[in-house]
C-alpha cells in the first residue's frame, strides 16, 4: 500500500483510506437480486453469490468512469453481472474514487472502477460486448496497467490473478503470484502499461499494437527527449522543436483521470493554465514560461511552453545547505546564508510582479521553484494561479499551504507559502512549526550553528520565516489539543498532568544540563508512547509508519516489538495488557511471519525473551531457523545473519548450547557460500541490506565460539562494503544508493551510520577498517536531519556516535560529546501532545510510535547515548556498564 493512501483517513495516525471517517457519496447497485451478498474489501464492494463460479486467475475485466457518471456505470455493470452470474467489486465510495484518480495516486490503479472476474475467454468476451454496446457513448479515462476492449473507452481488460496469491519474501512484504502459460508462478506485477505472462496469448485481438520504440515525436514537431516525471494527471517531457531546434517542456493531461479532490480533472487544470500563461506573458513577459502551443493528440492534451533550466529550490537546498553539513567553518554558513537571502530577495521579486498583474500564485511550494546555475529564480506550474478578485484555488501542497485555520483568518496561500520556503531555506520544520512551534526556533538556531553567523541577512531570513508560525510559549499547541484519539479503554492513565505539560528543555538548559535534559525528555516520551497504545484495534496495538502496512504490525522495526524493545531499555513498566497482547499477536501470526530478525519471527523471539517469556522465545526462534526464507537471504533485516543473531542473544539469555549451535550452523554456511552476495537481495550498504549486518552476526559468532574463521569470513564482506566508500565534499567518507539518482545515505539503516557500527568491532584487529573509521564516522555527525528516526534519521547517528565514542580510545571524551550534542538535537523533533510527547515518523507528517521511524526509536537512541553499552540495537556487545550518569 503506498504512503499515498494512509494519510487521508486521520491527521494524526498514518490509516488505510477505508478507515474515512466520511467517504463522500456511497456507491451502491440500485437494484440487487435476494441471493447476492456484498463483502468490503479495502476501498472496495465485493459482490457473489452461491452458484457463482469462481476461479483463481484469467482475464480480468476492469470498467472506468468519469466521476459525474460513476453511479449510472455501476448500475449499467451491476445489472449485467446480475444476469450472467458473474463476481465483481466496485470502489465503495466518492472519496475513494477520487483516491484512485488522484492526479498524485498510485498509476497502476488508475481509472480502475469496477472489476469484473468471468472464469473463461468466451464469458469474458460476451461480458465486453454487452458493456461495450451499454456504454457505447461513455468517455471514460483509459487504464494504463489494460488494453482497451474493441473501440470502446470505457471496457478494459488484463490477465491477473482472481484470488489472493502471494509469496512472502524474506524482507516481510508479499508478492502477488499467479501462473504463467506453462503452470510455472510468477510475480504478477502491475505495470503502468499493457503486458502478459510467458506462454499466455491475448484471444481478443488478433494483430498487435502500435511499436513505440524508438523518440516520440509530437504534432509532428516536438521530439521527446526524456520524461521529466509521471502521473495520473500525465506526464511532463523535455522536447526539442524540431522546426526551430528550441529545447521546450511538454505538459501532458489525460481525460477524465489526475483528478484534485475538488473533483477536477487534468484536462480542465491544463487549459486553464494555458491561459494564464497567455495572459501572463503578454502582461509582464519572462514572469511565467512563455507558452508556445497547445494541442489534443488521441484523448491526451499537451501545453508546449518554454523549457526553464534550474533546479527544483528542496533539491537546491539540500545540495547547498552548509548549516547542515557536519564540521563547517561560520564562513561556510554565512556564505550560504547570503546565497539563501538572495534567492528569497529574487522570489519576492517575482512575487511582486505576479502581484501587480492582479494574480496569486496558489501553489508555492518547494517543486514549483527553480533555481539555475547562477541562483536565478523562476517559477513554474501555475495550475493553481488566479485573479487576486477571484477565490482561491485549492491545489495547494502540505506544509506549505496555511491551515485550516488561518484560511478562516484570511491568510493568503502566497504570503503563507513565502514564510514555508524562507523556512525551507533554513531548515525544513514546516509541519513541526504548524502542530507546536514554541521553542523550536531557539532549538533549531542552537543545531545549525547560527549564532556565530552576522544578523543580517539571517534574521531576515528568519523574520520571512516565522511571520505566520506560532513560536509563543505554550504547554500544548491548540492542534495537539484539539487532536483526537484519546488513550486506549484499560490503560492506565500514565500521564500525569504535570509531566505531559513538562516544557520541553531550551538551547541553555541542553548546553548545560544535557544529561538531566535527556533523562527528563526520555521519561517523558515513554509515557507518550504508552499513551498512543490502541488495544482495542485489530490492526494494530502502535500507530506505525507505512512499512508496518507493507510488512506487519507486530515485529520490531514497524510494530509492537520493537515498542516494547525500547520500552523495556527504558525502563518502563509496560501494562500487563500489552504484554498479553503482544504474547499472543507473536504466537497467532508466526505462520504468517518472515523469519527475519527486524521483519520476522526472529525479532520477536528476541524481545519474547527480554520480557521473560522463555518457552515461547524458545518456540519462535526454532521456527525462525526452519523457515525456508531463512537461507534464501542472507541479510541482518529478514535473512540468515538476523536469525543466527537471535539465537546468540537467547543463548547468552539462556546458556542453552542448542541456541548456539544453531547460529554456528548458519554461520558455517554462510562462510561456505561460493556468492554471499547474491544472497543479500536488494543491497544497500549498511546494517540492515548490506554486508555490513552480515559483517556484524559474523564477528558476534567468533566472539561467542572462539573460531576466528568466522572474523576473518566477516572481515572480508565489511572490506568488500568498504570498496564502495565515496568521498563528500567536505572529505568525510559516505555511501550511495545507486539508483535513478544517487543519493547519499548517512543513516543507521543503510549507509555510514550503520556501517560505523560494525566497522567499530573490527577497527581494533585491522589497520583498513581503524583508518576508515573516523571519516565514515564524521559522515552522519549532523544535528540536523529531515528525518529524527532511527533506522533513517538522526537518532540513528545520535546511537552510531554513541557506539563509536564506546571504542574511540583516547578520543573517546570528543566523541561522547558528539553523541551528547546529536542526540540533544533530537529535541526540536519532539511535539508535545495533551498525551504526552510524540515524534512525527514516516515522511514526518503523521505520529508514529515505532522502532524504524517515530517515537520508540528515538527513544532507544536517547538511551543509549545517556546510558552507555548495552544491546539496545539488536547488538550483542561482549562489554557492559559505562552509564554516562
Amino acid at each position: 500500500m503506498r504512503e499515498f493512501w494512509l494519510m487521508f483517513a486521520s491527521s494524526e495516525y498514518y490509516l488505510p483510506l477505508d478507515q474515512l471517517a466520511d467517504p463522500g457519496t456511497r456507491y451502491r447497485p440500485a437494484t440487487v437480486p435476494p441471493d447476492w451478498t456484498a463483502t468490503p474489501l479495502d476501498c472496495w464492494l465485493a459482490w457473489s453469490a452461491p452458484d457463482v463460479r469462481s476461479v483463481e486467475q484469467g482475464w480480468k475485466i476492469h470498467v472506468s468512469s468519469a466521476l459525474p457518471d460513476a453511479q449510472t456505470t455501476l448500475d449499467v455493470v451491476a445489472e449485467i453481472c446480475f444476469e450472467e452470474r458473474v463476481r465483481f467489486k466496485h470502489l465503495a465510495a466518492e472519496q475513494f474514487f477520487l483516491a484512485l484518480h488522484h492526479k498524485h495516486g498510485p498509476r497502476p490503479q488508475a481509472g480502475k472502477f469496477c472489476a469484473l472476474y468471468p472464469p473463461d475467454v468466451e464469458t469474458a468476451r460476451h461480458l465486453m460486448d454487452r458493456l461495450v454496446e451499454r456504454r457505447r457513448e461513455a468517455e471514460a479515462p483509459h487504464i494504463l496497467t489494460d488494453r482497451r476492449y474493441r473501440d470502446s473507452t470505457s471496457v478494459h481488460y488484463r490477465y491477473g490473478g482472481f484470488s489472493p496469491r502471494a509469496r512472502l519474501l524474506s524482507d516481510g512484504t508479499r508478492q502477488s503470484l499467479l501462473l504463467d502459460g506453462t503452470g510455472q508462478a510468477i510475480a504478477d506485477e502491475r505495470q503502468p502499461y499493457f503486458t502478459l505472462p510467458p506462454g499466455v496469448t491475448d484471444p481478443f485481438v488478433t494483430e498487435s499494437g502500435p511499436d513505440h520504440q524508438g523518440s516520440v515525436v509530437l504534432a509532428g514537431r516536438y521530439r521527446v527527449e526524456k520524461a521529466i516525471r509521471h502521473s495520473n494527471a500525465g506526464g511532463s517531457y523535455q522536447a526539442v522543436d524540431e522546426r526551430s531546434g528550441r529545447t521546450v517542456f511538454v505538459k501532458e493531461a489525460r481525460a477524465h483521470n489526475g483528478l484534485t479532490w475538488d473533483g477536477i480533472e487534468a484536462q480542465t487544470r491544463l487549459r486553464r493554465e494555458h491561459r494564464t500563461l497567455v495572459e501572463l506573458h503578454a502582461a509582464d513577459p519572462g514572469l511565467a514560461p512563455e507558452p508556445i502551443d497547445y494541442f489534443r493528440a488521441w484523448e491526451h492534451e499537451f501545453m508546449v511552453t518554454e523549457h526553464v533550466p534550474g533546479t527544483p529550490m528542496v533539491t537546491w537546498s539540500g545540495t547547498y545547505n552548509r548549516l547542515i553539513r557536519p564540521a563547517t567553518t561560520p564562513e561556510d554558513r554565512l556564505a550560504y546564508v547570503r546565497r539563501a537571502h538572495g534567492v528569497l530577495t529574487e522570489l519576492r521579486s517575482i512575487m511582486d510582479r505576479l502581484r501587480a498583474v492582479g494574480r496569486r500564485f496558489g501553489d508555492l511550494s518547494p517543486g514549483n521553484v527553480l533555481i539555475d546555475s547562477d541562483d536565478a529564480v523562476r517559477l513554474v506550474d501555475f495550475e493553481a494561479t488566479a485573479l487576486l478578485t477571484d477565490p482561491e484555488i485549492q491545489l495547494g501542497t502540505e506544509g506549505f499551504s496555511p491551515p485550516r485555520t488561518l484560511v478562516a483568518e484570511g491568510v493568503d496561500s502566497d504570503s503563507y507559502g513565502f514564510a514555508a520556503l524562507a523556512l525551507l531555506l533554513l531548515f525544513p520544520l514546516q509541519r513541526l512549526m504548524e502542530i507546536d512551534g514554541a521553542g523550536r526556533v531557539e532549538l533549531l538556531t542552537r543545531d545549525l550553528g547560527l549564532d556565530d553567523v552576522a544578523a543580517s541577512p539571517a534574521d531576515e531570513l528568519w523574520g520571512a520565516a516565522l511571520r505566520y508560525y506560532d513560536t509563543t510559549t505554550r504547554t500544548v499547541s491548540a492542534a495537539a489539543a484539539t487532536a483526537s484519539g484519546a488513550a486506549g479503554e484499560g490503560i492506565p492513565a500514565l500521564v500525569a498532568a504535570a509531566r505531559a505539560h513538562r516544557p520541553l528543555p531550551g538551547p541553555a538548559d541542553l548546553d548545560e544540563r544535557p544529561i538531566e535534559s535527556l533523562l527528563a525528555l526520555s521519561e517523558d516520551l515513554a509515557a507518550g508512547i504508552l499513551a498512543m497504545a490502541r488495544p482495542e484495534r485489530d490492526d494494530w496495538l502502535f500507530p506505525p509508519s507505512p512499512g508496518g502496512y507493507r510488512t506487519n504490525t507486530v515485529c520490531v522495526a514497524y510494530g509492537t516489538a520493537g515498542v516494547l524493545h525500547a520500552l523495556h531499555h527504558a525502563g518502563t513498566t509496560v501494562p500487563e495488557e500489552i504484554r498479553v497482547r503482544f504474547r499472543r499477536d507473536a504466537l497467532a501470526v508466526r505462520d504468517e511471519l518472515a523469519p527475519g530478525l527486524h521483519v520476522g519471527t526472529a525479532g520477536l523471539s528476541w524481545v519474547l525473551a527480554e520480557l521473560g517469556e522463555l518457552d515461547e522465545a524458545r518456540e519462535l526462534i526454532d521456527h525462525a531457523q526452519r523457515h525456508v526464507l531463512t537461507r534464501e537471504s542472507i541479510n541482518l533485516e529478514g535473512g540468515a545473519a538476523g536469525v543466527g543473531l537471535a539465537q546468540l542473544a537467547l543463548h547468552r539469555r539462556t546458556g542453552d548450547e542448542k541456541q548456539l549451535l544453531a547460529a554456528a550452523d548458519l554461520g558455517e554456511w554462510l562462510c561456505e557460500l561460493d556468492d554471499p552476495v547474491g544472497l543479500l537481495g536488494r543491497i544497500l550498504p549498511g546494517l540492515l541490506r548490506g554486508r555490513s549486518g552480515v559483517a556484524l552476526f559474523l564477528h558476534q559468532l567468533a566472539v561467542e565460539t572462539g573460531e576466528d574463521r568466522f572474523r576473518r569470513a566477516g572481515l572480508d564482506l565489511i572490506h568488500a562494503e568498504l570498496d564502495g566508500v565515496v568521498q563528500t565534499p567536505n572529505g568525510d567518507l559516505s555511501f550511495e544508493e545507486r539508483a535513478e539518482m544517487r543519493r547519499q545515505l548517512p543513516y543507521l539503516g543503510a549507509g555510514s551510520a550503520g556501517v560505523a557500527l560494525v566497522l567499530g568491532r573490527y577497527a581494533a584487529d585491522d589497520e583498513r577498517c581503524r583508518t576508515m573509521l573516523p571519516g565514515i564516522a564524521a559522515d552522519c555527525a549532523v544535528s540536523c536531519a529531515i528525518d529524527p528516526g532511527l533506522y533513517q534519521g538522526l537518532a540513528g547517528g545520535a546511537y552510531a556516535w554513541s557506539e563509536h565514542a564506546d571504542r574511540a580510545g583516547a578520543g573517546r571524551e570528543a566523541a561522547r560529546d558528539t553523541a551528547l550534542r546529536l542526540a540533544t538535537g533530537l529535541v526540536k523533533y519532539v511535539v508535545r501532545h495533551r498525551d504526552g510527547l510524540r515524534v512525527l515518523g514516516g515522511s514526518v507528517t503523521r505520529f508514529t510510535a515505532d522502532l524504524h521511524s517515530g517515537s520508540a526509536g528515538v527513544l532507544l537512541a536517547l538511551h543509549r547515548v545517556v546510558h552507555g553499552p548495552a544491546d539496545q540495537f539488536f547488538t550483542l556487545d561482549e562489554r557492559r556498564g559505562g552509564d554516562m550518569t
